[in-house]
């Protein structure tokens, strides 16, 4: 493992399926591929327009990782990745309509995303290839599991949108907030402050 890249500021983006246990149970494979096909396409378009510096699919879920670079200096990172997590509730809808259509008969929850934001220092790995493949990157740091973790804490948060509050003082002013909460993340012993973001200004 070679460190590739640092960055003291950033912010992770990780949005994953809800339900997805209940899905996984309720749909073939096939057919829960499909959902998550169209999952990934949504997405993937919406965090590239915003100008994502680093994308990776994990299981049911996406990492993002937005740096601030020469060209977009006039967006911080944490708006631009504010604006992109508001773009993926929106492509919820599109999706659970796409679901309701295709398979309104199976009793299914509505089709929802749990999308976490943190933002702090991180570094790039640059791993080496396994059994002959091509070497790939992957971000590392406490940044990074904080926003894995959020939707996994206590008390457990059914809002669509969290922001550490490291997050949220980097957009202060330009989106809408909800409920506040101190959140116990597993593995960690000081509580995590979060925010609910319900939309932009």
């Amino acid at each position: 493992v070679q460190e590739s890249e640092k960055f003291s500021s950033t912010t992770i983006l990780y949005a994953d399926m809800r339900d997805y246990a209940n899905w996984t149970h309720r749909l073939s494979s096939t057919e829960l591929g499909d959902v998550v096909q169209q999952f990934y396409g949504n997405v993937g378009d919406t965090v590239h327009l915003f100008g994502a510096h680093y994308m990776q699919f994990v299981g049911d879920g996406m990492l993002c990782a937005f740096v601030d670079a020469g060209d977009t200096h006039s967006v911080n990172h944490g708006l631009r990745a504010v604006r992109a997590a508001v773009g993926l509730a929106d492509a919820t809808r599109r999706i659970d309509l796409y679901v309701k259509q295709r398979f309104g008969d199976r009793g299914l929850p509505a089709f929802a995303l749990s999308i976490a934001l943190h933002s702090g220092p991180i570094a790039f790995a640059k791993l080496g290839g396994l059994f002959g493949s091509a070497g790939h990157t992957t971000p590392v740091g406490d940044s990074v599991t904080v926003a894995l973790k959020l939707f996994a804490g206590q008390p457990a948060l059914d809002w669509t949108i969290t922001a550490s509050v490291q997050t949220a003082r980097l957009v202060t002013g330009a989106v809408r907030t909800g409920k506040r909460a101190m959140v116990n993340l597993p593995g960690r012993n000081m509580p995590s402050d979060t925010v609910e973001i319900v939309g932009l200004q």
